[in-house]
C-alpha cells in the first residue's frame, strides 16, 4: 500500500470517529456545530476519495453533504428520518472504507455496493421533494445548473486532473468569473469534484467573498494545455496538478532500505555544501571543486547499488555535472557565479526534500493550537521509526504551549534520541518569539534546537 493510500484510510477513520460522535450528540440535542462539522467532515472524505478514485464512497458522501447542506442552512429539518439516513450513511462508508483496505470479501463488497445505491435513492427522494417544493415557491434562477449538470454527466477520460484557482482581492463581482470558468470546462473534459456549488454562482448574494475554488477534471488533454481555459481577469493563480494513478506512482517514495540510505546519504553529504556555496565568508573555489567532485563520485558508485532510479535522482546528478561545468578554468569564485550556484543548490535541496517530506526521513507536525499533545501522540504511536531520522515540530503559528504537551514533547525527544532520531523545532517566518522564549526557557532540562524554517533545520543553518 503506497503513502497516499496509508494517508488516507488514516484520515478518513479519524473523519468518520469524529461524525458518529457528531450524530450521537445530535440524537440528543441539534446543534449548528455538529451540523456544520459534520458537513465539513463529509465534504472532505467526498473530495479524497474522489481524488483517490473510490468513487463509490465520494458518490455517497457527496449525496450526505447535500443532505446537511440544507439542514445547515435551515432549508430542511432534522427530523428522524434524515439523522437515521446520517447514521446510515456514515456507516455505510466505514464498510466500504474497510473493504477498499481488504478487510471484506467480495460478496460483502456487493452488498455494501447495493447498501450504498439504496442509501443515494432515499437520500435523492428527499433533496427531488425539497427541491420540488421550493420550485413551486420560488421562480428558477434564469441561469443555473452548470455544476451540477456537469457532475452528473462526468465522464471518463485518459487523465484526471486537480486544479486550483485563487482570485484577486479587487475582483468586483466573482460570480460572473465562476461561471465563464465553469463554461470553459465543456470544452475540455467533465467534471468530477467541485469546491463551489451551483448556489455559489446563481443564488449568493453578490458581495459573498469567494477567494478561491477547487476542482477535479476528466481530461484527454494534458495539464499544460489547460491553463490558458483559466488564466483571465481578476485570476491571480492557478494551480494544475496531473493526478492520473500512473503519475501518482511515479511521485510516491519507496520506503525500502535501499532508497532511505540513498536519501539519508545524499542529505548528509548536500548540508556540507552549504557554508561553501550559501555561506558569508569567502569560500575558495579549489575547495568548493573538491568537495563537489567527491560526492559526485560517492553518486556515481552508488549506481552501482540499488539505489532508486527516479527523476529526483536524474536532477541530483545534473546540479554535480552542471557545478563542475560552471566551474571548469575558473580560479576565482566570482558573485555572479556564487549567485548561480546558490540558486541552483537551494532549487535542488527544495526539490528533493519536497519529495521526501513526511513519507520518509522527515516527519513533519505542524502543531495546532491547544491540539499539540493529541498531534504528538498519535505521531509517535503512528510513526515507522525504521523510517525516519529527524522530527520536525512546527510550532510558529501557536500563541502557547500547555505544560502537558511540553512534558510530553521532552519525554517523547529523549525516547526518539535513543532510537537515532532526532527533534528540531520550527519557529516560522518572522520568528514566533514567545515560542522562541519558551524553548530558550527550558534549555537548562531539555536543549531543543530552534530554526526559522524546515529547510534551515534539515540543513543546520541558523
Amino acid at each position: 500500500m503506497d503513502a497516499l493510500h496509508i494517508t488516507y484510510f488514516e484520515e478518513t477513520e479519524e473523519l468518520l470517529q469524529k461524525a458518529e460522535e457528531c450524530l450521537i450528540r445530535l440524537e440528543s440535542e441539534y446543534s449548528s456545530d455538529d451540523i456544520n462539522e459534520l458537513f465539513r467532515i463529509a465534504h472532505s472524505i467526498k473530495g479524497s476519495s474522489q481524488m483517490i478514485g473510490f468513487d463509490l464512497i465520494g458518490n455517497l458522501t457527496h449525496k450526505i453533504e447535500d443532505l446537511l447542506d440544507l439542514i445547515r442552512k435551515g432549508r430542511l429539518g432534522l427530523d428522524r428520518q434524515v439523522l437515521k439516513l446520517c447514521f446510515d450513511g456514515m456507516d455505510c462508508v466505514k464498510t466500504m472504507v474497510e473493504a477498499k483496505k481488504g478487510m471484506s470479501d467480495e460478496s460483502d463488497e456487493r452488498e455494501t455496493a447495493q447498501a450504498a445505491e439504496k442509501l443515494k435513492a432515499d437520500i435523492d427522494r428527499i433533496l427531488r421533494t425539497h427541491a420540488e417544493e421550493k420550485s413551486a415557491r420560488e421562480p428558477s434562477a434564469p441561469t443555473g445548473g452548470i455544476i451540477g449538470a456537469m457532475r452528473d454527466t462526468a465522464k471518463d477520460a485518459k487523465r484526471r486532473v486537480y486544479i486550483s484557482i485563487m482570485f484577486s482581492d479587487d475582483v468586483p463581482m466573482v460570480q460572473p468569473l465562476l461561471f465563464m470558468i465553469f463554461n470553459n470546462i465543456k470544452e475540455i473534459g467533465s467534471l468530477s469534484y467541485s469546491s463551489v456549488s451551483d448556489d455559489d454562482i446563481f443564488a449568493a448574494s453578490p458581495n459573498r467573498r469567494i477567494a478561491s475554488c477547487s476542482m477535479i477534471l476528466n481530461t484527454d488533454m494534458e495539464a499544460s494545455e489547460l491553463y490558458p481555459y483559466f488564466e483571465m481577469m481578476y485570476v491571480d493563480h492557478v494551480s494544475i496538478v496531473d493526478i492520473t494513478d500512473g503519475n501518482l506512482r511515479e511521485q510516491t517514495v519507496s520506503r525500502d532500505g535501499n532508497t532511505v540510505a540513498f536519501y539519508e546519504w545524499f542529505f548528509h553529504e548536500y548540508k556540507k555544501l552549504h557554508p561553501l556555496i550559501c555561506g558569508d565568508h569567502g569560500a575558495r573555489i579549489a575547495e568548493l571543486r573538491n568537495v563537489l567532485r567527491e560526492q559526485s563520485e560517492h553518486l556515481r558508485q552508488k549506481a552501482d547499488t540499488a539505489a532508486p532510479v527516479h527523476a529526483v535522482r536524474a536532477e541530483i546528478e545534473r546540479f554535480y555535472e552542471w557545478c563542475l561545468f560552471l566551474m571548469a578554468g575558473r580560479t576565482k569564485l566570482t558573485q555572479p557565479l556564487k549567485d548561480m550556484l546558490r540558486r541552483d543548490y537551494l532549487r535542488l535541496f527544495d526539490l528533493v526534500y519536497g519529495h521526501v517530506r513526511g513519507k520518509i526521513l522527515y516527519k513533519i507536525v505542524r502543531a495546532r493550537e491547544h491540539q499539540l499533545l493529541k498531534q504528538l501522540t498519535d505521531m509517535a504511536e503512528r510513526m515507522d521509526r525504521t523510517l525516519i531520522r529527524s522530527l520536525l515540530v512546527h510550532v510558529g503559528d501557536l500563541g502557547t504551549v500547555e505544560e502537558s504537551a511540553l512534558a510530553y514533547l521532552i519525554r517523547l525527544k529523549r525516547d526518539l534520541q535513543e532510537a537515532g532520531i532526532s527533534v528540531a523545532i520550527i519557529a516560522g517566518t518572522p520568528l514566533n518569539r514567545r515560542m522562541v522564549n519558551i524553548f530558550d526557557a527550558i534549555q537548562s532540562i531539555e536543549r531543543f534546537d530552534v530554526f526559522a524554517t524546515e529547510r534551515d533545520a534539515v540543513l543546520g543553518h541558523r
